[in-house]
């Protein structure tokens, strides 16, 4: 009983956290492409993920393409590790720090 009312509860905290880093990208996208000298510097990260499942791995990547300036290219099982472009890979560490963010927030909604 307690694990169904949780779970509304992580979904507003998924989606919130989403929202709010959805709109932040759009607007340092936009900044830059507003701005006379475009600051961004386009690379793939790889990043190894521990999801639960395969509607997990399926709803990251969906996540991470839908946010402005990354797109999982590629997937590989063996490894659980996803090819992830970016659009400012000088920011690698913070990128890294959200997605894992993503990661764990829908490991703790698909348990």
């Amino acid at each position: 009983m307690k694990q169904k009312l949780l779970i509304p509860l992580l979904i507003i905290d998924l989606l919130v956290f989403y929202i709010i880093k959805v709109v932040k990208s759009n607007f340092i996208i936009a900044w830059d492409i507003l701005t006379p000298t475009m600051k961004t510097n386009p690379g793939i990260i790889k990043h190894e993920v521990d999801l639960m499942s395969k509607q997990a791995v399926l709803i990251y990547s969906n996540l991470v393409s839908m946010t402005p300036g990354t797109i999982a290219t590629n997937y590989s099982e063996e490894t659980s590790t996803f090819e992830i472009h970016v659009l400012y890979k000088q920011n690698e560490p913070e990128i890294i720090i959200d997605l894992l963010r993503i990661e764990r927030k829908i490991n703790r909604l698909i348990k």
